[in-house]
């Protein structure tokens, strides 16, 4: 009787824990898309605020230099803030003047691109797609530029949203450098006492910083000599093409790739193929060496996400908060990755599957050898 008593406690006790966990999943599952729910309603908002504080993270190094340079703190931050937003000012303006000159021009662009899904079908079938296995129709609508230079429209046009708030931008970060003059002190306690919380925080703003400075010094060689390569081609909006290689620099591995799809697709409406091509390989040839090459050297520890979360963390932050999502996409991920899975051991398990599987080996390899 005793052991039978102790058997339906025991499986009672088994059966707790079962609904207790499928009750955390699905409270865990609902606060997810409360949590997404709330990211794309306010997203305009969102997106101003994680810019400011990416800038906020990448300029308050100069400001603490200037101050140990000998500098007042209110010169310091005086001119930290009016450099800031002078570069701010001219790149706004440039990005919102090119954009508009696009926009206004693309429906002329889209009703002469409808006609070239004709000869795309066409070219497609000259040389053998349908022998290889290949619908020569579904390449050309894969490839059709009428669609690609609309997706670019409504990228341009939700770029341009954000920059609309520019003055919230501008006042965000007015603010966060008054407290970012603060915050060393305020937690020089925590980080002597090695608090864990404090410690991935800081190690998240080093890696950010690191990698937002890096990014856009390549981002804007790239970015030059691509603008350079699309007025010797003579492709039009050259300059809004160049910022937009610039901007894309900031996501890796696959940005590159998605910024070339406008460039090429201009110069193949404009010159035909040969041109098509010339640009493609030019800017293959460019930010290929810059992403694979020069980054990497100067990056020094690398972000450690796979390949697959790269990509992922694009397409769900663009989801959520439109073209912007993009761009803030990494340093997003990164944010979720150091602040939330490092730090809770039953989450261990996603942590070490959205890492790079090169470096998750090679820092356990380090750490047996120690």
């Amino acid at each position: 009787m005793v052991c039978t008593i102790k058997h339906l406690n025991s499986s009672n006790m088994k059966s707790n824990s079962q609904l207790s966990s499928a009750l955390i999943f699905l409270v865990g599952l609902a606060s997810l898309g409360i949590a997404i729910a709330f990211f794309y309603n306010a997203a305009s908002l969102l997106n101003a605020f994680f810019i400011a504080l990416i800038i906020v993270f990448t300029v308050s190094p100069v400001m603490s230099g200037l101050r140990r340079r000998g500098a007042p703190t209110w010169v310091a931050y005086i001119v930290t803030v009016l450099v800031l937003l002078v570069v701010l000012l001219v790149f706004i303006l440039i990005v919102v003047g090119a954009g508009k000159q696009f926009l206004n021009a693309l429906p002329e662009y889209l009703t002469d691109s409808e006609s070239s899904q004709a000869s795309l079908q066409s070219m497609f079938d000259t040389w053998g797609a349908e022998n290889v296995g290949l619908d020569s129709s579904a390449m050309a609508e894969l490839f059709n530029p009428a669609k690609i230079l609309d997706y670019t429209g409504k990228f341009i046009s939700g770029l341009l949203d954000t920059f609309s708030s520019a003055i919230l931008i501008g006042l965000l970060i007015l603010f966060m450098l008054v407290d970012a003059i603060a915050v060393p002190s305020k937690m020089a306690s925590y980080l002597d006492a090695e608090n864990p919380v404090v410690l991935r925080l800081r190690r998240f703003t080093v890696l950010v910083r690191r990698y937002i400075g890096i990014t856009t010094i390549v981002g804007l060689v790239t970015g030059t000599l691509d603008t350079i390569l699309f007025s010797l081609v003579g492709v039009e909006f050259a300059i809004l093409w160049g910022i937009v290689a610039f901007v894309f620099s900031f996501v890796p591995t696959i940005g590159f790739w998605i910024a070339l799809i406008p460039p090429v697709t201009m110069a193949y409406l404009q010159f035909g193929l040969p041109a098509a091509l010339l640009v493609f390989f030019g800017i293959v040839l460019i930010n290929g060496f810059a992403e694979n090459i020069v980054k990497p050297r100067y990056m020094g520890i690398g972000l450690d996400l796979s390949f697959f979360t790269v990509f992922f963390s694009v397409v769900i932050w663009s989801a959520i908060l439109g073209s912007m999502g993009a761009i803030l996409a990494i340093p997003l991920t990164l944010a979720f990755k150091v602040l939330i899975l490092e730090g809770d051991e039953g989450s261990r398990w996603f942590f070490d599957l959205i890492s790079d599987k090169k470096r998750t080996e090679t820092s356990k390899d380090s750490n047996s050898d120690d």
